[in-house]
């Protein structure tokens, strides 16, 4: 279920499941990081439906797995949201620290206290412990995501994703999904909350402050007051940030897919367009978007040249084309991938937004990574950093 179904039917779905996104641990292997979340949203669906004696195929949950490549993830996001009449938050140590999942739960809980169900709205939020949690975690949440698994110490002890992946496990498993389940119908069935507005998730400001640098989106890319002839002047708009390279395919520029999966991996992130690249700096964190048609503008080729000149390791340019576009295209791109190698960068490219979405959470980690083991020794002043200073990843 798309953002655009959800928004047609305005029907209730029967649950909203919330996790913290795992960051990929290398650029070079392409792995399913979150398969178990996918695999509990797909058993908690079928015994959902089961239960509520519904189609096997009905929609019944959400997660932002379901929402496709090129969709508008934020507006699914606040749909699915508004709909829910069950938040799941599969608790973790990282989830309780990221603000993006703090920030999920936090859209609920305001859609919660405007709700017309109001004798007890916090029962709509039923917490799972996903993986288990510092001994020194003993806050109210930890008590509530215990409670679905009450009598079955392998939950307590080792957490739901652990169950789910052992097979040893399986009957502890498929007892809590039942549970959970079970209390999912009868919420929705005994207290509906029907559809209401629940606020974007970008709309809730910073749940706990965060001292980590900003993840910088830098993007060199012509804007409609300077296309080239022979590009596509539909995918531009008034600034660089505003590049669509996918055209049809994609609902927002591309920009703010990179900032999105940035943001859903817990960290704070800037955007830059072309008029800013000068303040991309060396303290930051990145990924450098850059469309081989820049080339064909006035200044576009000294402005890309000196960006790559004082290019940082951990900002690592992508290349972007449409693989639909024209042969000139594929020229300038083999043009912009002559001046990486000059330069002796290491970049990576994307041909489709299926591919662009599959590579920029390991693109994000992967830079991340390298700043916090090389770029993070010197501080913003330029003063040196002690290693009992020097910041830690994930």
């Amino acid at each position: 279920m798309i953002a655009a179904e959800i928004n047609a039917a305005r029907e209730p779905l029967y649950f909203y499941l919330s996790y913290a996104r795992s960051a990929p641990t290398s650029t070079s292997v392409k792995t399913d990081i979150d398969h178990w979340v996918r695999m509990l949203y797909q058993d908690l669906s079928a015994e959902v439906r089961r239960l509520a004696a519904l189609p096997s195929k009905a929609q019944v949950g959400f997660y932002d797995g379901l929402a496709p490549a090129g969709s508008d993830w934020a507006a699914a996001q606040a749909e699915a949201l508004s709909a829910a009449e069950v938040f799941i938050p599969l608790y973790s140590p990282h989830y309780l620290d990221k603000q993006w999942s703090l920030r999920e739960r936090e859209s609920f809980r305001r859609r919660l206290a405007n709700a017309a169900e109001a004798s007890d709205p916090s029962r709509h939020i039923l917490p799972v412990l996903w993986i288990p949690l510092p001994p020194s975690e003993t806050s109210a949440e930890v008590t509530e995501a215990l409670e679905i698994g009450e009598g079955i110490s392998d939950y307590a002890e080792d957490g739901l994703r652990a169950l789910r992946m052992l097979s040893f496990y399986q009957e502890q498993y498929l007892a809590v999904v039942h549970r959970l389940a079970e209390r999912v119908v009868e919420l929705a069935h005994r207290f509906p909350l029907g559809y209401s507005k629940a606020p974007a998730v970008s709309e809730i400001p910073e749940i706990r402050p965060q001292a980590t640098n900003p993840y910088v989106i830098a993007v060199v890319a012509p804007t409609t007051a300077n296309c080239p002839p022979g590009a596509t002047a539909e995918s531009y708009g008034d600034s660089s940030t505003r590049w669509r390279p996918f055209g049809p395919a994609q609902a927002q520029p591309i920009a703010v897919y990179a900032a999105t999966v940035a943001e859903r991996l817990g960290l704070p992130t800037r955007t830059i367009d072309t008029s800013e690249i000068g303040e991309l700096g060396s303290n930051w964190p990145g990924v450098l978007l850059i469309d081989p048609w820049i080339l064909e503008t006035e200044t576009g080729e000294a402005t890309l040249l000196s960006v790559l000149a004082q290019l940082p390791q951990w900002v690592k340019p992508l290349l972007v084309v449409d693989s639909q576009e024209a042969s000139r295209a594929e020229e300038l791109s083999k043009r912009v991938e002559g001046m990486l190698h000059e330069f002796g960068i290491e970049w990576e490219f994307a041909w489709s937004v299926d591919q662009f979405v599959s590579l920029m959470p390991t693109l994000v980690s992967d830079t991340r990574r390298r700043y916090l083991r090389t770029g993070r020794l010197t501080s913003p002043a330029g003063t040196k950093l002690s290693p009992g200073e020097k910041e830690t990843d994930e």
